[in-house]
């Protein structure tokens, strides 16, 4: 009897669920929805990694602050269940934070966490090169004297895979596997071998995209090493990098080979081709997720490019607003339309959205060494130092197009 006298202390938090949550759960937890009331009274709630130590933490805005609260924390002390539809649903989000750089409430979860499928595509030349794999894999396989052929390049795999004594060759080849796999006709083995290979089209991109990336990284590295003229400093820092790039690149070369090796055997591949699929979905995933930490090693040109475009925009409005002001009330609105445009720029890209804002390289930083200047910030934070900054630069044009020293005096008022 003692079960069934503890059974609705178990159920207790099914009957208090309607006193803590607003409405009903989703019907697929699709979409990053979350039923408790403490989600629903908060605005611009982003869920993302914390810059530190890369724990997923939801970010609130708290008036004119911000607060990161790490969501196991926040779980806690809401008291949500981990069975219950907003602690599946946090979990959710933790994971879909290893494939995007934030959520918001509404915004889709990456497929990965869903259902497996990737949420991004490959190129159609990669999965080119990894259906020509498989067929002459299946070929080897048949054939074991051509063994020597099944792992080359990818250009000399889709010039052999091209070739009609090879397609003539993989055709017999798919009529014996047919018969070893019990299947009606070669058909089938075919949709076995494209459903095989649109999975490892994504290995064949991240081949591409990350392995040669980096081994061209630590080639550079190499070369730049031989190069000398360095300080003994800098030959040290160089070694280290060396060390950790190399052993990366040892890292990465073992994870692709064991996926080679793990399909090397066809057939077997395609006799379990569901345990196939979720081996190769969890080496893609660990491989994408490594891919986006490299991001800024392995394109720092057009990392670099699109900040300095993105800064490059919001000055050029910036100004091109201050000079609509000028033109409609005169010359001497330079000396507040300027600073007050250029100030709202900064306030614009440093604000307004927790995971695309870019709050470096505020004019008012650089006054951070001058301790007289650095003290405005008591009255107004960074963005004042900026205004005073720009409105005396300001000043100093004005004062240089006018010819006079009223505008240098406006500057000191």
């Amino acid at each position: 009897m003692l079960p069934e006298t503890e059974a609705p202390d178990t159920e207790a938090p099914e009957t208090e669920a309607p006193d803590t949550r607003l409405g009903e759960p989703p019907e697929a937890p699709d979409i990053c929805a979350l039923q408790h009331r403490l989600f629903h009274t908060l605005s611009n709630v982003v869920f993302r990694r914390a810059e530190g130590d890369d724990t997923p933490v939801i970010v609130m805005s708290l008036g004119e602050r911000t607060a990161a609260v790490p969501l196991r924390a926040l779980q806690r002390e809401l008291g949500i269940a981990e069975a219950s539809p907003d602690g599946r649903m946090l979990r959710l989000i933790a994971k879909s934070l290893d494939y995007v750089a934030g959520l918001q409430m509404g915004d889709p979860l990456p497929t990965e966490v869903l259902d497996g499928r990737a949420s991004w595509a490959p190129g159609a030349a990669h999965c080119a090169v990894a259906g020509a794999r498989l067929r002459l894999q299946l070929t080897a396989w048949l054939r074991p004297e051509a063994a020597g052929v099944v792992m080359p390049d990818a250009g000399s795999v889709r010039r052999l895979d091209e070739d009609p004594a090879m397609r003539q060759q993989v055709a017999a080849a798919t009529e014996q596997a047919a018969r070893e796999l019990g299947l009606p006709d070669r058909g089938d083995v075919v949709r076995l071998l494209e459903t095989l290979a649109e999975e490892l089209s994504y290995i064949e991109a991240l081949r591409e995209g990350l392995l040669n990336r980096v081994n061209s990284m630590v080639a550079r590295i190499e070369r730049f090493n031989r190069g000398g003229r360095i300080n003994q400093k800098r030959t040290e820092m160089l070694t280290q990098v060396r060390r950790l790039s190399a052993t990366a690149l040892k890292q990465l070369i073992k994870r692709f080979d064991d996926i080679d090796a793990h399909t090397q055997d066809v057939m077997t591949a395609l006799g379990n081709i569901e345990n196939e699929r979720s081996l190769i979905r969890s080496s893609r995933d660990w491989l994408y997720r490594l891919s986006l930490a490299w991001m800024f090693e392995l394109y720092p040109g057009i990392i670099v490019a699109g900040v300095v475009l993105g800064l490059a925009v919001l000055m050029g409005f910036a100004f091109r607003v201050a000079r609509l002001l000028m033109d409609r009330i005169g010359p001497s609105a330079i000396l507040w339309a300027v600073p007050a445009c250029f100030v709202a720029q900064e306030v614009l890209r440093s604000e307004t959205h927790p995971i695309y804002r870019f709050s470096q390289a505020a004019w008012g930083y650089s006054q951070a060494q001058n301790l007289w200047i650095a003290q405005i910030a008591s009255l107004g934070g960074v963005y004042f130092v900026t205004f005073c900054i720009v409105a005396a630069n300001a000043a100093f044009a004005y004062g240089l197009a006018r010819r006079t020293w009223r505008g240098f005096a406006s500057a000191l008022c």
